[in-house]
C-alpha cells in the first residue's frame, strides 16, 4: 500500500492531484490504509446500465478509471468537510462513501451527461446516441436471423454519418486521389468463404458462409 503519511496526519493519494485526507484523531498508520482503502474499494456501477449493449475493453476501463477518480474526489471533500464540525455531526467515512455512490446514481438516472461521455462523443467518429441505434439494429436483425458482418455493418455506419455530416468531401475539398479504391470491394471466386458476424451477448459464435461467385 502506497501511502505517505505527514505532519498532521496528512495522506496524499497517490497518482491523483491535489488530493487529500486529513485525520484530525490519533490515527495509526493501519487505520489510515483502512481509511484509503474504504474509499478506493467501494463499488461504483458503470456510467450507465449498458446490458446488451456492446463496450470494448479499453473503454469500459477508461470509463471506471475516470469515474471512481472523480466519486473518491467528491468522498475525500465532503470528509475533510465533516471533521471541522463537532463530533456529533460528524459521519464515518464509509458512510460518506454509500451516501456519495448514492448521490452519484441519482444523477446519473437524471439523464445528466457525464464529462467522460461528453469527451467520448466529441472525440469519436460517432456519437453515443449513434452507437446505441447501431447496436440495437445488430440485435434486433440477429433475433430475425439476419446477421450482420463487418462489410454490412460499415454500410450502416456510413449512412448514418452521411446523413450527419453532409457532403463532407465537397465541403472540405478533399481530393479523389486520397480517397481512391477506400470503397473498392473485392470478392474471391471459388470456394465458400467464411466470417463471424454481430449477435447478443452471451450466444454462441455464429458464422455466415457464403460463396463468393
Amino acid at each position: 500500500m502506497d501511502i505517505q503519511k505527514s505532519k498532521g496526519y496528512l495522506i496524499h493519494v497517490p497518482n491523483m492531484d491535489n488530493v487529500s485526507i486529513v485525520c484530525h484523531n490519533n490515527a495509526s498508520e493501519r487505520c489510515l490504509e483502512h481509511t484509503y482503502l474504504c474509499l478506493i474499494y467501494q463499488d461504483i456501477p458503470d456510467i450507465e446500465d449498458m446490458v446488451g449493449h456492446a463496450k470494448s475493453i479499453q473503454r469500459k476501463k477508461h470509463e471506471a478509471s475516470k469515474d471512481q477518480e472523480n466519486t473518491l474526489e467528491q468522498a475525500i471533500k465532503l470528509y475533510n468537510e465533516k471533521q471541522t464540525k463537532p463530533q456529533d455531526e460528524q459521519r464515518s467515512l464509509h458512510t460518506i462513501c454509500r451516501g456519495v455512490q448514492e448521490e452519484w446514481q441519482k444523477h446519473q438516472k437524471k439523464g445528466k451527461k457525464s464529462h467522460q461521455k461528453v469527451n467520448m462523443e466529441n472525440n469519436d467518429w460517432l456519437i453515443f446516441k449513434e452507437e446505441e441505434s447501431i447496436i440495437e439494429y445488430c440485435l434486433e436483425l440477429a433475433t430475425q436471423g439476419f446477421l450482420l458482418g463487418h462489410k454490412t455493418l460499415k454500410l450502416h455506419v456510413d449512412r448514418l454519418l452521411q446523413a450527419r455530416l453532409g457532403n463532407t468531401i465537397e465541403e472540405k475539398k478533399i481530393d479523389k486521389d486520397y480517397i481512391w479504391a477506400t470503397n473498392e470491394t473485392g470478392f474471391q471466386p471459388g470456394g465458400g468463404l467464411k466470417s463471424q458476424v454481430f449477435d447478443a451477448i452471451k450466444q454462441k459464435i455464429q458464422h455466415q458462409q457464403h460463396d463468393g461467385n
